[in-house]
């Protein structure tokens, strides 16, 4: 039975965090805010996400808190043309934190790649399977817009990759659509043409699940300039598609699959999301940037119901060395 809850949170979870993490591109015409890349350039990247899952099962509820920093190293190697920069990063720390609160459990998973003595038991295992990745090199590249448009790596990180666990989330960065999802979710993607403030712009994406489909609608708005400081702001909507199968996608929607099991049928209860961007157009490039997020869904599996709430920041730090 315990077994079985558990995947019903498993599987619920996996579909509603599609719907608050993506990218976004747009086609490039007179920008008036863009990545000042320069050959040599260095980069110091911090993106910590805090969710909390509380998922209620006929009555029973189980809330998992789960707390991930991920540091990283960008240097810039190259730039091209029209200003796209190719980028060597590294990660170097990892640190995860996942578990119901005030639960020393033995599957409670506390690691930090920075700190050896705190890691006991799953955690241990799991900082060891980790280490491994620290200071691995990897390259991609990024529009001077803030598009991730390609990742590259090693033969030698790949058998790093083969060799973690396939549900590790942290292979997901060393994948293009792994990274524009990490960073998407946090790196706005600045508009292509110049913009007035309080000009607003609109990005449409569809999350495809094997049984509902559900529309993100992220609204994006230029606040206004404060010295060097671009802010812009961020508020996004959610609902349910009038589909569930067959539609197609197209230049401002993309449909995205989950593996999700087929048998549980989910519907949308409510959301609400917001966030704020910090652009340095002196120094031409994104400071900080805040999103957070509550989503609600119902579901049915099999004859039980279940009510999932997942409540999500993300916040990104980009320091230039």
């Amino acid at each position: 039975m315990q077994n079985s809850f558990s995947r019903l949170v498993s599987l619920a979870t996996l579909v509603v965090i599609t719907l608050v993490v993506g990218s976004v591109s747009f086609a490039q015409t007179d920008p008036q805010f863009v990545w000042k890349w320069e050959q040599g350039d260095q980069y110091s990247v911090n993106l910590e996400q805090e969710t909390i899952v509380l998922t209620t099962v006929d009555k029973r509820e189980r809330q998992v808190d789960n707390i991930t920093q991920l540091d990283f190293h960008w240097e810039v190697t190259d730039v091209g043309d029209d200003g796209t920069a190719t980028i060597k990063q590294s990660i170097k720390r990892i640190r995860i934190k996942t578990g119901p609160p005030g639960v020393a459990a033995k599957t409670t998973v506390d690691f930090d790649t920075d700190i050896k003595k705190t890691a006991t038991g799953l955690s241990r295992t799991l900082r060891k399977q980790a280490l491994p990745l620290i200071d691995v090199e990897f390259t991609s590249t990024i529009s001077q817009l803030g598009e991730v448009t390609s990742v590259t790596y090693s033969d030698e990180t790949m058998e790093l990759l083969r060799a973690l666990p396939a549900s590790t989330q942290i292979r997901k960065v060393f994948t293009k659509e792994g990274l524009q999802d990490l960073y998407g979710s946090a790196m706005i993607v600045l508009p292509a043409s110049a913009l007035d403030a309080g000009e607003s712009w609109t990005v449409k994406k569809t999350v495809k699940h094997p049984t509902t489909m559900f529309n993100r609608s992220s609204n994006y708005t230029f606040a206004g300039i404060e010295g060097t400081k671009a802010n812009f702001e961020l508020t996004t909507e959610v609902t349910e598609a009038a589909q569930a199968n067959g539609a197609e996608s197209n230049q401002d929607s993309t449909v995205v699959a989950t593996d999700a099991s087929p048998s549980l049928s989910i519907k949308l209860a409510n959301y609400v999301g917001d966030g704020e961007f910090t652009f340095d157009t002196q120094a031409g490039h994104l400071l900080e940037s805040e999103i957070q997020s509550e989503l609600e869904t119902k579901a049915s599996y099999q004859d039980k119901a279940m009510r999932t709430k997942v409540s999500t920041t993300i916040a990104m730090k980009v320091n230039k060395k």
